[in-house]
């Protein structure tokens, strides 16, 4: 065999076609604001072919879920820069004219913090001080099935006909009567 011939080996075939240069540029920006729509525009491609790619590549699809974890990341900080070191809100009279502060000179700003972000904050970081939701804990005891084959055939008429009394009395109660002969 020649240096140039290529043999086809259907176990170790390279993806075809291969993933093209925009994957960079599409997990870039979908890490940048977890949107995937405004990826593939940043990317130059259609939506449907970032879809099709994360379906048939499944380091692609490792790559997009770590892009998803970092546009997540870019969410918490932003979360809590508002809630925990604020924002300045500059403050204006009715005429649009920006209110100096008396001693600086300098705008006048306050300090805005988010107070709702803080709460989700803490009720993701510390569930058990913070959460609003009752948590219930519950072990089911199961009971070993009862093997039938050890019983009489006394006992076997007798769990029989219990079973088509408790039958007859519950259609009874739902306006059957007649219908738990079966």
């Amino acid at each position: 065999m020649s240096p140039s011939t290529v043999v086809y080996n259907p176990t170790h075939a390279p993806e075809w076609p291969p993933l093209p240069t925009w994957r960079a540029a599409f997990l870039g920006a979908l890490g940048l604001n977890g949107n995937v729509t405004d990826a593939a525009k940043a990317a130059g491609i259609a939506r449907d072919t970032a879809y099709k790619a994360k379906a048939r590549n499944s380091d692609f699809a490792a790559d997009w879920q770590t892009a998803e974890k970092i546009a997540s990341d870019v969410l918490l900080r932003e979360a809590w820069r508002r809630a925990v070191e604020g924002g300045r809100t500059y403050k204006f009279t009715k005429d649009g004219d920006p209110i100096m502060h008396p001693e600086t000179g300098e705008p006048y700003y306050e300090m805005v913090y988010s107070d709702a972000l803080l709460t989700l904050l803490l009720k993701a970081r510390l569930p058990e001080q913070f959460s609003d939701k009752l948590r219930v804990e519950q072990t089911i005891k199961q009971e070993p099935a009862y093997d039938l084959s050890k019983l009489t055939p006394e006992d076997k008429l007798a769990l029989l006909a219990m079973k088509r009394r408790l039958a007859a009395a519950q259609a009874e109660t739902n306006g059957e009567e007649g219908l738990a002969d079966g």
